[in-house]
This record gives C-alpha cells, sequence and structure tokens, in this order.
C-alpha cells in the first residue's frame, strides 16, 4: 500500500532544509513517524525548555551608577541637617500659632484674676456695711429696751422681760417647724410646746398693783432714807 501524503511532514521538513544546522537546536521530533495530536499531552511531552532563573543572569538586575538622580534625593544628600524651605515655612506659621495661643490665655489669666479680686473686694465692703449696720441697730434695740426696763415697778419690768422671752421662744419654734406639716398638726404642736402661763401672770399683776410688794416695798424704804 502506497504510503499516504502527510502536509505537516512535508512542511516540517522545508523549514528544517532551509535552517540548515540551526534545526538542531530545537530537537524537534520526525513528524512522519509520529503523528501530531490535536492536544498535546503534558506527561508525554518531552519538548521541555527550561526557564531562565534570576540567579543565572545576576548582572540583568544589578545596579547601574549610570541613573539620573532626582534634584531631591540629591539635596538631601547634600544638607541633611537643615531643613526645606516648605518646613522652615511651615514650622514658623506653627510657632506664631502657638505664641498668639500663649498671649491670648495670659491675657484672660489676667482678667480673671482681677474680677475676682474686685468680686471680693465687693463682697468685704458689702459685708463689712451690713457688720456696721447690724451693729447700730443692736445698739438702738438695747438703749430701748433699757429705757422701758427702767420704766416702771420693778414687777412691772418683770412681767416685760418674760414677755419678750416668751414671743422669742415661740418665734423661734414658729422658725424652726417644717412647712410641709398640715396646719392642724402645727397647732398641735404649739398647744404641746405652750405652757400654761395664766396663771403666773395673774400673779404678776397683783405684784404689780399692790403698794406693799417685796421689791417695790423696799424701793420705796430706800427713797424715803435718801
Amino acid at each position: 500500500m502506497a504510503d499516504e501524503f502527510d502536509p505537516t511532514a512535508d512542511f516540517l521538513a522545508q523549514e528544517r532544509a532551509a535552517l540548515g544546522d540551526a534545526a538542531d537546536l530545537f530537537q524537534v521530533a520526525d513528524t512522519a513517524s509520529t503523528p501530531l495530536q490535536a492536544t498535546p499531552s503534558f506527561s508525554t511531552s518531552n519538548a521541555f525548555v527550561p526557564t531562565p532563573s534570576i540567579a543565572d543572569s545576576p548582572k540583568a538586575f544589578a545596579p547601574t551608577n549610570d541613573r539620573i538622580q532626582s534634584p531631591v534625593s540629591s539635596a538631601a544628600r547634600s544638607s541633611p541637617g537643615l531643613p526645606s524651605e516648605f518646613e522652615q515655612k511651615w514650622q514658623g506659621e506653627q510657632r506664631e500659632i502657638v505664641d498668639d495661643r500663649d498671649r491670648a490665655a495670659t491675657a484672660k489669666h489676667e482678667t480673671m484674676v482681677q474680677e475676682a479680686q474686685q468680686a471680693i473686694d465687693r463682697f468685704y465692703e458689702e459685708y463689712n456695711e451690713k457688720k456696721d449696720r447690724a451693729i447700730e441697730l443692736n445698739r438702738a434695740n438695747q438703749e430701748i429696751e433699757l429705757q422701758a426696763a427702767s420704766k416702771g415697778g420693778l414687777w412691772e419690768r418683770v412681767a416685760k422681760q418674760i414677755d419678750l422671752a416668751t414671743k422669742a421662744s415661740q418665734d423661734q419654734k414658729a422658725s424652726t417647724s417644717t412647712a410641709a406639716r398640715s396646719p392642724t398638726q402645727q397647732q398641735q404642736q404649739q398647744q404641746q410646746g405652750t405652757r400654761d402661763t395664766s396663771r403666773m401672770r395673774e400673779l404678776l399683776q397683783d405684784l404689780k398693783r399692790d403698794p406693799e410688794a417685796p421689791g417695790v416695798k423696799s424701793k420705796k424704804a430706800t427713797t424715803t432714807v435718801a
């Protein structure tokens, strides 16, 4: 049986003839004896081409001194301790902001101190004025009380002192009572805390009217001897 014509094998033969000795570098197998598969298999393929590694060509990645350096990096290397113009401007602005803030805080503190001192001075002035007025008022009240006590007889003055003490005691009890209590409870408390002094008042009235009372009689005798 005559051999069938294979166009692929014929094409490869023509290419090998054209390449000559260079065809051995590709190591292409004879396609006439082994027909090509539609999809090559990775397990049966012997045409493995090695991939060059980075370690095999170190010169490809070696740094060169012929590269152009940026002006920023060269300037930074030439003066590493000096800040740039932008940094100097920014630092100056920040210093001005901090100085303004410190001046404002100092002025505010001084104003607060002055206001506090003025408030303290006003407080002591008002306190001294109130104290002086209270002293004058107490002195006037004492004079009035002394004048009232010097008038009348002995038992009349005693009756006035008892009335004043009773009134002061009642006012103190009324001020200490709580506002939450009902009027009935307040009245009961007043009745419980108030003693019946009607009998004592009657005795004082009798002593005031009696010219032979113990204190009145001795006073009259002293006046007669004088």
